[in-house]
């Protein structure tokens, strides 16, 4: 397929890092997004990273990710990711627990987790 038989339409996709997140988990999310940009020849997906405070969250690695936006500007998007590590419990808290269900109840926004093991509840 060429670049020409896909539509335009943009995907923006938002990937909320939880402290200590596994950032295999978020590379393989991201990676195969900008290889189709790339491969594509045009911009088809986009992403957002989104932390708590709008500062860097570190990984279970150590690393860090910049931030794009916080929780409290979390742009339009169409796909979120939560994106956690092992101790899902031990970060998950009421600021969380408010954007979920902020997410949840947006028509346009699907909430995902990575790993899937590490998913929560957010009900609307």
């Amino acid at each position: 397929m060429t670049s020409e038989q896909y539509p335009d339409t943009l995907t923006r996709f938002g990937f909320l890092l939880v402290s200590k997140y596994s950032m295999i988990a978020i590379s393989s999310a991201i990676e195969p997004l900008r290889m189709a940009n790339r491969l594509l020849g045009k911009n088809l997906f986009t992403w957002t990273i989104i932390t708590a405070d709008g500062n860097p969250e570190p990984a279970s690695n150590d690393l860090m990710l910049a931030a794009d936006c916080s929780f409290n500007d979390i742009p339009e998007l169409d796909i979120v990711f939560v994106c956690s590590g092992v101790d899902v419990n031990g970060v998950y808290n009421t600021d969380i627990q408010k954007v979920l269900h902020n997410l949840a109840r947006k028509k346009s926004s699907w909430v995902a987790c990575v790993p899937v093991h590490t998913c929560w509840h957010a009900p609307a």
